[in-house]
């Protein structure tokens, strides 16, 4: 076999995702697993069939390659602040629910700015620094102002706080 290649047993696979979704069951809590785990669209696919709420991705790349491969409920867990990336950002927020972290008051502008130019609807997490020094903002005062800020933005939908802990 050329590598690298992904190689799954799919019974233990299925029992994995069977208790993944029994651990969910009575809760309001849904499942968004990490497309770094696999790297490989038919198993997104999989997961979503099989009651995964939508599928998180570390890079923009990647949620591309989710969307063209039929994903609709996309999380991009970082910020995306490059200038060349917005555009393509605001472009796939009209072909599929997409959710981006945030943690600056200009980056949710510059978001908005960029959404706005293609009439499309982003959904905006405040990423909270709880300690680990990476991103985020690091006061619950700073995650309530952004999230007014991402709240007044006329195409930005405020979809709650995201932290990491490592």
């Amino acid at each position: 076999i050329e590598t690298p290649a992904l190689i799954v047993e799919k019974s233990i696979f299925e029992e994995n995702r069977r208790i993944m979704q029994s651990l969910l069951e009575n809760t309001s809590m849904t499942l968004r697993p990490h497309y770094k785990s696999h790297k490989c669209p038919a198993i997104a696919r999989l997961q979503m069939e099989k009651g995964a709420a939508g599928i998180t991705c570390a890079k923009l790349g990647e949620a591309l390659d989710l969307c063209e491969a039929g994903i609709s409920n996309i999380v991009i867990a970082n910020q995306i602040v490059q200038q060349e990336k917005l555009p393509v950002l605001a472009a796939l927020s009209t072909r599929c629910r997409l959710t981006v972290c945030a943690d600056h008051a200009e980056n949710v502008l510059a978001l908005e700015r960029a959404v706005a130019e293609v009439d499309g609807k982003l959904h905006v997490l405040v990423e909270y620094d709880v300690g680990m020094g990476r991103c985020g903002v690091s006061t619950a005062r700073e995650v309530l102002a952004l999230g007014k800020r991402i709240e007044a933005q006329p195409h930005l939908v405020f979809e709650g706080i995201q932290a990491y802990a490592g």
